[in-house]
């Protein structure tokens, strides 16, 4: 991990540097091959780690409906989800087989910066040509910090599914509580789902609770444009756009988990918070929005759509439903236990 540090800031350095001569761009590759590298190392441990920890024959040990709850094997997942939520190197480096960087790579060069960004050839916005090329490159490292936070979003949410239905892995709660949070990020922008991943404090002026991470990542999302209707034609540019019914169906995927969490452990007021927050933002996303004046960049002028309204879902009185009971519950299960942060 702190050799990935060290080569994640170097190559911040050099993606800093706005030059086009041959071998700057040779230093710039070699720097993101060698965080891909470390990364590929890291993640490859990580696997091998769940993989000895995993119980053998469960259905042998198992005692009625009950299955024995790994540890070990909770631990090197957590371990895993930590990593890519603090960052990692997902989508930092380059991949290239079989590379090994050499100590001269590594050495050679004075290095001193504290961010990242692997600039994507496809990306228009982050090869725009722009007037002041500082301004350009922390701005471009600023995107792909953000991007960064929606990888690590979809990696745990892929991964954590896997948990999710790990009968060794019932009782720990925490692990699957990550694991929903993710699924609803990795539906987001990048920059709702930085968003709706903050951590939050009940001291804090904004993000106290997770309602809190929800109304805000909602009103991002509404207030920029980016949630939609799906589109009535193929000629739709898309890019950056949350469809409403993708986004609910996720945040009831992730509903479920948040379930399964208060079931587990029913006096965390973490769980029924993320899990009626999140039925509650379904609600507000499936309501649909009247017409409205929303931005448009060049590119959606140029496939000349527009954006009437958000129609109201056909699941919106099943999620109101739904969403009342879980908000009736979460009160008297509020009245009946003496704890200050559930009040």
């Amino acid at each position: 991990l702190d050799e990935l540090t060290a080569s994640k800031v170097r190559l911040r350095q050099k993606q800093k540097i706005d030059s086009s001569h041959f071998q700057h761009r040779h230093d710039l590759r070699l720097a993101k091959e060698s965080v891909g590298y470390l990364h590929e190392s890291i993640v490859a441990y990580l696997i091998l780690a769940e993989t000895l920890t995993k119980t053998r024959d469960a259905n042998f040990y198992q005692a009625g409906n009950r299955f024995p709850q790994n540890a070990p094997l909770a631990r090197s997942v957590m371990a895993t989800q930590s990593y890519f939520a603090n960052g990692g190197g997902a989508g930092c480096g380059r991949k290239r087989k079989g590379f090994q960087p050499s100590s001269r790579e590594v050495k050679d060069e004075d290095y001193s910066s504290d961010d990242s960004q692997d600039i994507d050839p496809d990306n228009d916005e982050s090869m725009a040509v722009v007037s002041n090329p500082t301004t350009s490159s922390l701005h471009n490292l600023e995107k792909e910090e953000l991007r960064g936070i929606q990888r690590a979003a979809k990696d745990i949410a892929k991964r954590g599914r896997d948990s999710a239905v790990n009968k060794n892995l019932t009782s720990f709660a925490p692990i699957h509580l990550t694991t929903g949070i993710a699924m609803i990020a990795a539906h987001l922008t990048p920059h709702a789902a930085e968003q709706v991943s903050r951590p939050y404090d009940p001291d804090a002026s904004e993000n106290r609770t997770p309602f809190d991470s929800i109304r805000n990542m909602l009103t991002l999302i509404e207030e920029d444009g980016s949630l939609i209707s799906p589109p009535q034609s193929s000629s739709w540019y898309l890019k950056g756009k949350i469809i409403d019914d993708m986004l609910v169906s996720a945040m009831r995927e992730a509903a479920m988990v948040f379930r399964k969490c208060i079931e587990k452990d029913p006096e965390n007021v973490d769980h029924w918070s993320w899990y009626v927050a999140t039925l509650l933002g379904m609600l507000c996303t499936a309501f649909g929005a009247p017409p409205s004046m929303v931005s448009s960049t060049q590119k959606d002028t140029d496939v000349k759509h527009e954006q009437k309204e958000r129609r109201q879902l056909d699941c919106f009185h099943e999620i109101r439903s739904i969403a009342s009971v879980a908000l009736t519950d979460f009160i008297k299960f509020s009245h009946s236990h003496d704890c200050p942060m559930f009040h």
